[in-house]
Order: structure tokens, then C-alpha cells, then sequence
């Protein structure tokens, strides 16, 4: 296996024209993490080298939960290199590209766990520069972070160099004026607008039109476009984005108390849990209800008809408890039809009598005329038909058990898995079949990767262990636009070059297409294999 330092690399995420990204195992302390190096042939390039060694100082500064973690920087043969945790999950990007809007209590969450991780850049006296979905990492264990700090500079050390993606940029930015606070709210803002209506406000074909329209237009509001959002949430989006940095929210701080008073005069209850739940099985996520403010004044009264049903539910599970006590300790209880009923009213056991809190407890009335001899047998008599209702009770479990079979499910990355359209769980899970199945079909679904099916053989009543390495289940597009471009893959625009990461596709024949203002468009057709890293370089000719 392959090593850079001291890191085993498992697979190569990316190979762009600046970096290369790879998946790597830390042997010491056997976990994985995502390694970034400069390309080789780039080590000359001074300015490029500071800007990687840059990073790595900002990443150390910068502790918190919702911002990526570095765990090592050094140089491989003069060759730099820096390490950070490694997300299960996929982009936001890829997340809005999957699902389109998605529901506004599960953007309010991001938000706001964007808005802590802004909190602790901004204490730093850093400003991130490059927020958009493709930055932002939403792992499968609901967790949100900000990443890629490559443009990330401190507060006194900004210039009036344009840098970020255009679509993200702030007014001021594009009319000349450096980056600070506000603007990172602003992209912050946009990130918050595409998450809910599923579209930047600003996307366009030609770069120029995107600045032109950054600078002009003020984006429809939230609310008009999705009634459902609540219409507060819409006006600090709006907020968020107004063209004047005067009107924006001033800190993240006062972003995060403001999204935080949002949730609670709607009584909107959602967390990571929620976005699990949601990544888990989108199709059927239930939105949190808003709850008016004066309802939440309000105390919250039962009705008559359901304290009945609780008394109602009460009363039968409670009968139901009583029913199998006195079927496993064989109290004499009999249902025999057509005979008298013989069994005695139970009266309240005295405690004081009971020398074994294993024995059963017995009506002392009864057996008090009774020789001691008879007593004793009859205490054997009922111990042992408790015994045999405990066996039978066992056997009827293990011959049900028999009849099943039991499939250890893992996969790489984390997958949500599904039969028959039911979700069955996030791997690694435990799956017991029937074992009348001779074979069953599962299939592994992740935000940014095509669906997997599997087909399982039950074979021999014996434990299965199933695992799926998705990364090899699909195909990769590594592409360098000389000197850039947007791309568009079967019909869908996928973003503007240099990207940071490879487009994941699935395996099978594509059609892509590169435009640019002023160059001549380029469409081709194109074919990804399972498990391959296709790269193409691409040289835009001038219009003749």
C-alpha cells in the first residue's frame, strides 16, 4: 500500500491541478482521515506553497465541531501535505443536487450549525472567503461542518484580489472593496437561500452575468417562492443578503441567537437526529409543525376523549401483564369449556409468610388447614408446571429463531439500507430474515451516489456478513478546464472550475459540455467505468 509519511492511502478522492485529495489510514491510531497534498510538479510555485502552508496555520487555530479538524501538516519529499478527519457524508452541494429544496426545518438546522462554525473562524480574526455548498461536509451522523480554508485569510491581512466562487460573492467584493465579516454572512446567506428554494438566485451560464446579477438584483424572497417557510425565516435570509453590509447581520453571533429565537417562538424542534431521520429516508420526512406563539403560551389541555383512550390503553396493557403473570406461574388458571369454574378468588399474599422471593406466592388461607406434607407437594406440583410453561415458552422462541437467519451489513462509506423501499437502517446494521427467502434484494442509497442493489443468498441457516465498498461502485470525473469553464453533465450544471473534488457519476455513458463567455463550447460524449478515475484536460479554443 502506498505512503505519504507515515499515512497508508486507502484511495484517491481527487486529482486536480493544484491538489490531490486521498482517503488514508493513521496506522498508530488505526483511523481514517483525509489527506491533502500540493501536486509534485507545483513545489516551485512559492505563492501556492505559503497559500497550502496557510491553511494548515488557519485549521489549527480554529476548534470547534462545526469546522473541519487538521490532525497533521508536513512535507513528503519537499512535497506539502495536510491531514484532517475524514467525513462520512457527502457535500451540500451534493446533498441540494439530490434532493432539491429541502424541508425549511432541516435548513434551519444547517444554518445555524454553520453559523457556530462561522463564530469560531470570526474569533480567530479569520475570514473564510469560499463559503458555498461545495464546502460545507453534512455527514451521515447529522453533523455539519465547514471546510476547505484555502482562501481563508486573517482580518488584516485582506487585499482587493477577488477570490471565492462568483456566485457566492458579495456586492462589495465584486465592486472592488476587500472581504470581511459581513461578507462571509452574505455567502452564508445565499447558502441558506439555495438550501430552501434549491437554487442560487444568481446562477447563470457566463461568469459576467453572475457578477452583473450580484451587483443588480435583489434575490425574490424565500417566502414567495415556498409559502410553506416560515415567513420570518425568509426575512433574515433576506436579511442576510441585503447588498448593503450596513443591513446585514453584523456577527454570526447575532446570527445564531436570531435563528435560535426563530425556533422557539415556531416551535420548531429539530436537530441532528432530524437530519439523520431526513438523510435516512427524505421521501418520508415528517416537517416539524410551526406552533404560533400565542399556542405556545397557551397550557396544553387533554381532551376528554383522550384521557379515555389512555385510560382505555392502560387498562388493557395492564390486563395483558396480569394475564401472562399468571400464565407463567400457573396459578391454577384455567379456561376449560364447558366446566365449572373452579378457581378461587386470589387474595393479597402476606409477604411475611414468604421465606424465597423465588417461591410463588400462595394464599395462606388455603393451605393453612393442609397437612405439611401436602403443602409440600404441592408447591413441587406448581414449580414444576412453572417450569415446563418457562421451557415451552423457550422452545416456541428457539423454533422461531431457527426459522430465521441473521446478515451483518457493512459498507464504505456509511449507507442507508432499503428492501422493497422500506428502510432497514444506516450500516452497519443487522438484518434477520426469513429463512423461507431463498434470496433477498437490498439496496444501498447514499447522498452523492447512485443506488446500489444487492442481491443475498441465504445459504445454510448460517450468519452472512455483507459489505459494500461504494467508492468502487461508480465512477469518477477528475476534470481540468484550461483556463475555466462551467460544466454540465447530461443536462445538469455541475459547477465552475477548478473544482475541489471529483464529480462522482454512475457507471455507463455521459454526455458533458464545457461554456465559457467568450470561447468556443465544447460537448462530448463520454464513458465512466466502475471504479475508474477518468481525468480529462481540456484546452478552450477562441471563437473564430
Amino acid at each position: 500500500m502506498r505512503k505519504i509519511s507515515k499515512y497508508q492511502l486507502f484511495t484517491e478522492l481527487q486529482h486536480g491541478p493544484v491538489t490531490r485529495i486521498y482517503k488514508a489510514i493513521q496506522p498508530e491510531l488505526q483511523r481514517v482521515v483525509l489527506m491533502k497534498q500540493l501536486n509534485p510538479e507545483l513545489i516551485n510555485d512559492v505563492e501556492l506553497v505559503e497559500r497550502f502552508k496557510q491553511e494548515g496555520l488557519i485549521l489549527a487555530k480554529i476548534n470547534s465541531p462545526h469546522v473541519i479538524t487538521i490532525f497533521d501538516f508536513g512535507f513528503d519529499n519537499d512535497v506539502p501535505f495536510l491531514v484532517t478527519e475524514f467525513i462520512e457524508g457527502n457535500t451540500l452541494a451534493e446533498m441540494i443536487q439530490q434532493h432539491g429544496a429541502l424541508p425549511f426545518d432541516i435548513g434551519l438546522f444547517i444554518l445555524q450549525q454553520l453559523a457556530y462554525g462561522l463564530i469560531a473562524i470570526h474569533n480567530q480574526n479569520i475570514i473564510h472567503q469560499d463559503i458555498k455548498p461545495g464546502n460545507i461536509f453534512v455527514s451521515t451522523e447529522g453533523e455539519v461542518k465547514l471546510g476547505d480554508l484555502g482562501f481563508s485569510v486573517p482580518l488584516d491581512h485582506r487585499d482587493q484580489h477577488i477570490q471565492g466562487t462568483p456566485a457566492y460573492l458579495a456586492p462589495e467584493i465584486v465592486e472592488g472593496l476587500p472581504a470581511d465579516f459581513q461578507s462571509d454572512l452574505y455567502s452564508l446567506g445565499l447558502v441558506g437561500y439555495e438550501m430552501l428554494t434549491g437554487e442560487n438566485p444568481f446562477a447563470a451560464d457566463e461568469v459576467s452575468t453572475i457578477l452583473n446579477r450580484v451587483v443588480s438584483l435583489k434575490p425574490i424572497s424565500v417566502h414567495a417562492v415556498r409559502t410553506e417557510v416560515p415567513e420570518k425565516f425568509s426575512l433574515l435570509i433576506a436579511k442576510l443578503t441585503a447588498r448593503n453590509p450596513d443591513e446585514r447581520f453584523q456577527t454570526a453571533k447575532e446570527l445564531s441567537r436570531e435563528l435560535e429565537e426563530l425556533k422557539i417562538s415556531n416551535g420548531i424542534k429539530v436537530d441532528g437526529n432530524s437530519l439523520i431521520n431526513f438523510l435516512q429516508n427524505p421521501n418520508h420526512y415528517q416537517i416539524s409543525q410551526i406552533i404560533p406563539q400565542e399556542r405556545l403560551e397557551q397550557p396544553i389541555q387533554k381532551s376528554k376523549r383522550g384521557k379515555r383512550t389512555v385510560l382505555a390503553v392502560g387498562l388493557i396493557t395492564f390486563g395483558l401483564i396480569i394475564f401472562f403473570m399468571i400464565k407463567l406461574m400457573d396459578l391454577n388458571f384455567s379456561f376449560s369449556s364447558g366446566k365449572k369454574d373452579t378457581t378461587q378468588t386470589a387474595i393479597e399474599p402476606n409477604l411475611s409468610q414468604l421465606k424465597n422471593q423465588n417461591d410463588i406466592p400462595i394464599d395462606s388461607n388455603e393451605n393453612s388447614n393442609k397437612p405439611e406434607a401436602y403443602n409440600s407437594k404441592e408447591n413441587s406440583r406448581k414449580s414444576t408446571l412453572r417450569k415446563d410453561v418457562i421451557a415451552d415458552t423457550l422452545n416456541i422462541f428457539n423454533t422461531i429463531m431457527d426459522k430465521l437467519d441473521t446478515i451483518v451489513v457493512t459498507s464504505d462509506p456509511k449507507a442507508f439500507v432499503f428492501h422493497q423501499e422500506d428502510s432497514l437502517g444506516i450500516t452497519p446494521i443487522s438484518l434477520v430474515l426469513d429463512s423461507k427467502q431463498e434470496t433477498v434484494e437490498i439496496e444501498f442509497r447514499t447522498p452523492g451516489f447512485p443506488g446500489i442493489r444487492k442481491t443475498v443468498t441465504i445459504v445454510d441457516q448460517a450468519a452472512q456478513k455483507i459489505h459494500i465498498n461504494l467508492w468502487k461502485e461508480v465512477g469518477y470525473l477528475d476534470i481540468n478546464i484550461i483556463p475555466w469553464g462551467q460544466i454540465w453533465i447530461d443536462g445538469d450544471s455541475i459547477d465552475i472550475s477548478p473544482i475541489s473534488h471529483p464529480i462522482v457519476l454512475a457507471p455507463g455513458n455521459h454526455r458533458l459540455m464545457i461554456r465559457h463567455p467568450s470561447l468556443k463550447k465544447v460537448i462530448e460524449p463520454f464513458y465512466i467505468a466502475v471504479g475508474e478515475t477518468l481525468r480529462k484536460t481540456i484546452q478552450l479554443q477562441r471563437i473564430h
